[in-house]
């Protein structure tokens, strides 16, 4: 009989029935009778009562067909099993493939710059009126706005409003008097007239205070800035020392008639950023007796140097150079240093509410004794200013102004160099206020000078040299402005007065990063030990007020 397709033995077919010869039947109506076995060993039969014969009797495999199924169900299920494991295996292979293809895409990508030596200074690729101050503030200044006030913007006004044109902002230094120096001495100083000169021990008084010409304000400061950015080159004249120094500087002549330095030092960029760097330094002190300076690239898409191309290439400026264009400041005379100062000097001690004729005891007999009550408020007014610039070019360790006359002095053996008129010093006829002029040789350069990477022993010599007359006249007097006490306290408590300065400089100067960046290394002198020359000057006014606190 034909079995059904669905069997299972058409799959596995029963062997041990497959092998079984068929068995012979005794005939019908055979009566069988059980005969039992002689021993285990011995086969079953039944004996046929009708013939006689022994018939073997097949043992009973009822049982088989049910082993049989089991089987056959555990080699199906070994099988299935199989066969999912090789499904899982294959599925994770696949899987692991595929994560790994899609992290090699998803690597980002490396691009190579090839950055020139002398830096990007073109700024090529932006829209002129971008790039430069144009010809009026309204048409071309520019100011970043937010876009983040959740109004609702139109396509055709995004990318017109990330630049709002506006007239630019000047940003006022990060306040450093909060932390006013709480200090009070009982002495008082008053000169002939009974006018008090020092209070508190180590301050100017009010009285001498408002006889200093105030200088630039911040409202003003902001105007020159702006005036500067956006006035026209109408020409450039070769400089003389009394007009813009070095001879590859320019005197300015604005299309108003208005003048101005352009500072242009390349490849020695460093003394351009000393100009720009000592000038905001001047601000965040609350000096305001240093020129505006701001930063200008000479290129002939700029409005401000387009009329005046020929005379930059006859200057031999490298177009696209950055130059420092420095307020004139007109009505100005070369001055000298105040007796009473250069005495103090010379015989290397120190002004304070206690001077008195024998400090002078070891000059010549010759030389007039001064005394600082011998002073007018006008002589203590200009001293007050000498006070903020001993403190100034402390911290911008410049060596081109009175100690380059102490270098001189020095090295030829000639005091009297010291009565001659200040390198970089110039005295207004006309408010009397006191003008600290060309300041490159501050900041980056000077502290390379006073702190030389690679030391040799003259390197080092020269070092210490400068180091020991700055100090030397920084401690002439312990007598300072009340308000530039506040302000070195503060930048003391700071902490990081590079961050500081550099933030300052950065908000208004754009091109100060570029340029810092063509220099590369040349403003790690600056980095290492400007806080440190700020702590050198609080430590130098705490003394102060020690010698005077106890009286």
């Amino acid at each position: 009989m034909k079995k059904e397709d669905n069997d299972l033995s058409l799959l596995i077919p029963d062997v041990e029935t497959m092998n079984q010869e068929p068995l012979d039947l005794p005939p019908l109506g055979s009566v069988l009778v059980q005969v039992p076995p002689r021993c285990e060993c011995c086969p079953q039969v039944m004996l046929d009562v009708n013939s006689g014969q022994m018939v073997p009797v097949r043992p009973n495999h009822s049982h088989k067909p049910e082993s049989n199924l089991n089987w056959k169900l555990v080699f199906l299920l070994t099988i299935a099993s199989a066969a999912l494991v090789s499904i899982v295996v294959i599925s994770q292979q696949l899987i692991l493939r595929h994560m790994v293809a899609n992290q090699e895409m998803m690597e980002p990508v490396t691009l190579e710059l090839n950055i020139p030596e002398s830096g990007w200074m073109s700024n090529e690729g932006l829209h002129h009126k971008l790039r430069y101050p144009g010809e009026t503030n309204e048409d071309y200044m520019v100011e970043i706005i937010q876009m983040d006030d959740g109004r609702s913007v139109s396509k055709s006004q995004v990318s017109a409003a990330y630049y709002h044109i506006s007239p630019e902002k000047y940003s006022a230094p990060k306040q450093l008097d909060h932390h006013q120096v709480k200090f009070h001495s009982p002495l008082t100083l008053k000169n002939k007239n009974d006018i008090t000169l020092i209070q508190d021990g180590m301050y100017w008084s009010d009285e001498v205070i408002n006889n200093v010409d105030p200088g630039l304000d911040e409202e003003t400061i902001q105007a020159e800035l702006r005036s500067l950015r956006s006035r026209k080159v109408q020409s450039l004249e070769e400089p003389t020392w009394l007009k813009c120094g070095r001879e590859q500087n320019r005197f300015v002549t604005f299309s108003d008639g208005v003048h101005a330095c352009a500072r242009y030092r390349e490849p020695h960029n460093q003394l351009v950023l000393g100009e720009v760097m000592s000038f905001y330094l001047a601000r965040l002190l609350g000096i305001h007796n240093v020129p505006a300076v701001i930063l200008s690239q000479v290129d002939p898409n700029n409005p401000v140097w387009k009329s005046a191309m020929s005379e930059v290439k006859s200057s031999e400026w490298r177009v696209g150079s950055i130059v420092a264009m420095i307020q004139w400041v007109e009505d100005l005379v070369r001055d000298k240093m105040p007796d009473i100062l250069r005495k103090a000097l010379l015989a290397r001690t120190t002004l304070d509410v206690t001077s008195d004729d024998d400090i002078y005891s070891d000059l010549p007999s010759d030389v007039t004794h001064v005394n600082i009550r011998d002073l007018s408020v006008t002589e203590a007014a200009e001293l007050a200013q000498w006070s903020d610039l001993v403190v100034f070019d402390y911290l911008t360790a410049n060596y081109d102004r009175v100690a380059s006359m102490q270098d001189a002095a020095e090295k030829e053996n000639r005091p009297e160099v010291l009565s001659e008129t200040v390198h970089n010093l110039a005295k207004s006829t006309r408010t009397g206020s006191l003008w600290l002029i060309d300041n490159e040789s501050g900041m980056l350069d000077a502290y390379s000078l006073l702190y030389p990477q690679f030391v040799d022993n003259e390197a080092k010599k020269e070092a210490n040299r400068f180091k020991t007359m700055h100090q030397d006249m920084l401690q002439t007097t312990c007598i300072f402005k009340r308000s530039t006490v506040d302000k070195i306290f503060g930048l003391y408590k700071n902490g990081d007065t590079v961050s500081v300065l550099n933030d300052f400089i950065s908000r208004n100067e754009p091109f100060y990063e570029e340029l810092l960046r063509s220099i590369p290394g040349q403003d790690s002198a600056y980095k290492e030990h400007f806080q440190e020359r700020v702590e050198e000057v609080w430590t130098w006014m705490k003394q102060c007020q020690e010698n005077v606190k106890f009286w």
